[in-house]
């Protein structure tokens, strides 16, 4: 429009002699009972409220839906449940399928902006209600609280089988430690339980308990969850790589730090840190530095799942000290000095000492070098001399002697270590030349023993297949699982050979979940993790395909069972040869 046209508009509709605009539809008259709704819904005169909100008014007395609950109850009631998680509410209720009123959205904002982490504490508090509420339908549901218990379990063997994963490749001084740390925590616990007032009355520690992390990232006060100190204790062993991620040594006493329990918790400091990390992994975020300087403070170490390399090291807070057990003895002094005495750890434990040793012992090791090591053999087999492969046998004594069961690998590792002897052998001959030299001399010893000639006997009887029975004597002396692997793999061509095409690639899909499994547990180089986790990721078995494995398996179980009757009966109806030398002749052809 241009100028002259709007100013002409203007003059006609402001002409002289026009009566005026019609007056719209005047307002309702306002009631007694909507000014007191107005009033205790949003705090004003309903005069003053937006047609909207006039609007919501009149119809919560319509429909009879008026809370008439006030704002300063709902204020109060968040006030509580932030201050204490064990709060029970008066009047804030879950609000399902009605939501909140305008005063109780009115107080919740209040509290946001009055109480420093309202969400995070409010939280904590609405989630140990729910788990006690749970628990008492448990209580009274019998059926329900057996279902769920087998649930539990299963849960619970899966995070033990993980662990006793890892017990298998524990030293003999490295179960030990974990004895003593297990030893420390419990005789620190045992002080507690006998008295709780060493804890609840004891302000500066309960102020470091109430530290933890809101969703923001900003370091707060939150009253801490202790209860049952008469039972539980305060003290807990922490895995630093949580025992639910991938990869391996997660249960070795390097990975395991003391740490007082409500920083270990759902909502507790460790939980909460590591969580604002994993979603802000920025070493020069404001927050997370505050984050990490309150961990070296509270002597708390933090590994969160972040990108390889965004810190230094994995482990980022607390630098914990180089003594398995002296880490968690200065940890207890530095809270609790007036528990630590001269007699915490071993030195206090009054059990039977030599009967410990033979349990912590009591597992298959490489069997010691006893026997004549054929030196000639083992020269042309892998270049060296004889006076070379004196003093790698020697050495693989001596650390054998300290070390009890362990895998080759694992054995070359720390041999290359610790070693010059081995060490210049491999750098000089090779990886693969070590493991020949050291299986050679681990061979040398008398392996047929009688009880093994004995098991070797009964299995060539029951039908085991000659492979079969050379991987699990090689599993009894030299490389521990091997015999268990031979029988996966010679399972897994039989269930090949007689799959369906849908059943063989739920095998295949299975198999490389297991192979991503297996790079888990043994990643060491920045991105391995990574690299398995995502290949486990892709390989996850769908419900129909684990139904095809598991009618697979059922095939497989059958027909290798009538394999074994086949070879049994054959061999029951030819002599039975001397089996330490149809042994020997096996050992012999399995090394070429």
């Amino acid at each position: 429009m241009k100028i002259h046209e709007y100013n002409e508009m203007m003059g006609y509709l402001t002409r002289p002699g026009r009566v005026g605009f019609k007056r719209g539809t005047p307002r309702l008259p306002v009631t007694t009972r909507e000014q007191e709704i107005a009033n205790l819904q949003y705090g004003k005169n309903i005069e003053d409220l937006t047609i909207s909100q006039r609007t919501d008014v009149r119809k919560r007395i319509r429909l009879g839906k008026v809370d008439n609950i006030t704002f300063e109850q709902y204020l109060e009631d968040y006030k509580g449940m932030a201050n204490d998680p064990d709060y029970k509410p008066k009047y804030v209720k879950a609000n399902v399928g009605t939501g909140m009123s305008a005063q109780q959205l009115r107080a919740r904002t209040e509290a946001k902006k009055t109480i420093e982490g309202f969400e995070s504490k409010f939280q904590k508090n609405v989630s140990r209600r729910k788990r006690i509420k749970a628990k008492a339908a448990l209580e009274a549901d019998p059926e329900k609280k057996q279902i769920e218990m087998a649930k539990k379990a299963e849960r619970r063997r899966g995070r033990r089988v993980s662990k006793l994963a890892d017990k298998s490749k524990l030293s003999f001084n490295e179960k030990l430690l974990n004895f003593e740390q297990s030893l420390i925590t419990r005789q620190l616990n045992d002080k507690i339980k006998a008295n709780p007032n060493i804890i609840l009355k004891n302000k500066k520690l309960m102020n470091n308990l109430s530290t933890t992390v809101d969703l923001d990232g900003n370091i707060i006060k939150s009253k801490p969850t202790i209860y049952e100190l008469e039972k539980r204790g305060l003290f807990e062993i922490e895995h630093q790589r949580d025992v639910r991620k991938a990869g391996a040594m997660k249960d070795f006493p390097y990975n395991r730090n003391l740490i007082l329990g409500p920083h270990n918790r759902s909502g507790g400091f460790k939980d909460m840190a590591e969580k604002f990390i994993k979603k802000n992994p920025d070493p020069n975020n404001l927050k997370v530095k505050n984050i990490i300087e309150k961990a070296k403070e509270l002597k708390i170490t933090l590994q969160p799942e972040v990108p390889a390399g965004t810190f230094k090291t994995k482990g980022i807070g607390y630098k914990q000290p180089s003594s398995a057990t002296g880490k968690f003895i200065e940890y207890a002094k530095f809270n609790l000095p007036e528990l630590v005495d001269n007699k915490i750890g071993m030195t206090g434990y009054k059990g039977d000492k030599t009967m410990l040793e033979k349990g912590l012992k009591a597992t298959r090791n490489i069997m010691p070098v006893t026997g004549k090591i054929n030196l000639s053999s083992l020269s042309k087999l892998t270049g060296a001399s004889e006076p070379e492969l004196s003093n790698f046998s020697k050495a693989v004594r001596e650390i054998q002697s300290k070390v009890g069961s362990t895998p080759v690998d694992d054995f070359m590792k720390l041999g290359i270590a610790q070693s010059k002897d081995i060490g210049n052998f491999v750098k000089k001959y090779g990886l693969g030349a070590g493991k020949i030299a050291l299986k050679g001399i681990v061979i040398a010893s008398p392996v047929f023993a009688g009880m093994e000639v004995m098991e070797a006997s009964e299995k060539f009887k029951k039908g085991e297949s000659a492979g079969q029975i050379v991987a699990d004597i090689a599993g009894n002396w030299i490389v521990p699982g091997i015999g268990e692997t031979y029988d996966a793999m010679e399972k897994n061509k039989l269930m090949k050979n007689i799959a369906r095409p849908e059943e063989l690639e739920a095998l295949d899909k299975y198999n490389r979940y297991r192979s991503g499994q297996k790079m888990a547990e043994g990643a060491i180089e920045l991105g391995e993790e990574e690299a398995a986790a995502q290949q486990m990721s892709e390989n996850v078995n769908t419900p129909e395909e684990q139904l095809n494995l598991f009618k697979l398996l059922e095939k497989g179980e059958a027909a290798d069972f009538y394999n074994k009757q086949s070879l049994a009966a054959e061999r029951a109806a030819r002599p039975l040869p001397q089996i330490k030398d149809y042994l020997d002749d096996l050992l012999k052809e399995n090394n070429d």
